[in-house]
């Protein structure tokens, strides 16, 4: 498989242990997996399925669910919403619930065609050289709306903050067909890291035709 980041890379999803001593979201989670499950009440997860629930899609597809925090997130606020996730990581999918979720890659996703396609903290691990094949893949899929969760700058193509990868997806969705609306990641949003306050934006885009 071709490693599509220039930072942690894809083997480092594929092949991260639960005895993996970093914490993405508590320091104290028994592991990692636990760490994402215990995120399910984090404010942008709020945010986010307030977002895709105003949109009223009858399907979603999570590109990088890992164990399902937001798909948990948007079942409490659209009880009978058919959703699905992919993952690179066999350690989260195992623990993924009553979720639909599966292994798969942001550049080769093994779906067709949903309502909704949600994509939250995955692109700004997605090097220039795969962005386009990313974005083919997610606009693919998504028949209505495509809601991102991602950092924003000025470059199509991307620069590197803090070892992330931030692209004007405004412009990369309008590009692909979609009308996009833009919503800053504000302090109650996000209060636990800065980066995402100074960087962070949902981007919410409507397939025009």
């Amino acid at each position: 498989m071709e490693d599509h980041s220039t930072l942690e890379g894809k083997g480092y999803w594929l092949h991260r242990g639960l005895s993996d001593e970093r914490r993405d979201w508590n320091k104290d989670s028994v592991d990692w997996v636990t760490d994402y499950k215990d995120s399910v009440n984090h404010p942008h997860r709020d945010s986010l399925a307030n977002i895709v629930a105003s949109l009223k899609p009858e399907s979603v597809l999570e590109v990088g669910a890992n164990c399902g925090p937001n798909l948990a997130k948007i079942k409490s606020v659209l009880p009978d919403i058919e959703l699905s996730g992919i993952d690179l990581s066999a350690d989260a999918i195992a623990h993924r619930g009553e979720f639909d979720i599966v292994f798969g890659d942001v550049c080769d996703i093994p779906f067709d065609d949903f309502d909704l396609v949600l994509v939250d903290a995955v692109l700004l691990y997605i090097s220039p050289q795969f962005i386009k094949q990313a974005m083919d893949e997610i606009t693919r899929v998504a028949q209505k709306y495509i809601v991102l969760v991602e950092w924003d700058s000025e470059s199509m193509f991307g620069v590197e903050k803090n070892f992330h990868w931030a692209r004007d997806y405004k412009t990369i969705l309008e590009w692909y067909g979609f009308s996009v609306e833009k919503i800053k990641i504000t302090q109650d949003i996000w209060p636990t890291s800065q980066s995402w306050v100074n960087n962070g934006y949902f981007y919410v885009a409507t397939r025009k035709n």
